[in-house]
């Protein structure tokens, strides 16, 4: 059996442009992560699924020495800075409720993804082979 770890961020705040990568970003990401052992190594475009806990293939696979153990990574879930752009665009809230519908909806994430059996990622433990 191999043991993997999988990681999701799921990005908490609205879009920012990079004008030298053309790419957008989030702000802020919470990270979520689950471990698991399968019978073959995890490979990129991989999708694992149990009672539908990880709704993407897997992006990028690392083998880390250490842990003896693969860490894989799928994209990211960026529904609420999507919405937020509806939102902020629209210019129907007050600033006041825009944090409000930030605060419930990451609140909302998080019983989502540990509902589903993620961990609520902390410190840097599976990422640089220690935990801080």
């Amino acid at each position: 059996m191999y043991n993997v770890i999988v990681f999701l961020e799921v990005a908490i705040a609205e879009w920012r442009y990079d004008h030298e990568t053309k790419q957008k970003y989030a702000d802020g990401y919470l990270e979520f992560y689950r471990e698991l052992e399968i019978p073959f190594p995890p490979y990129i475009g991989l999708q694992l699924s149990t009672d539908d806990w990880l709704p993407e293939p897997i992006e990028s696979v690392r083998y880390d020495v250490d842990l003896n153990k693969f860490i894989c990574h799928v994209p990211a879930d960026n529904e609420i800075p999507d919405n937020l752009d509806r939102l902020i665009l629209k210019g129907e809230k007050s600033d006041e409720e825009i944090d409000a519908y930030v605060n419930s909806e990451i609140e909302m994430m998080k019983d989502v993804y540990t509902g589903l059996g993620w961990k609520i990622f902390k410190g840097t433990k599976y990422k640089y082979g220690e935990d801080t």
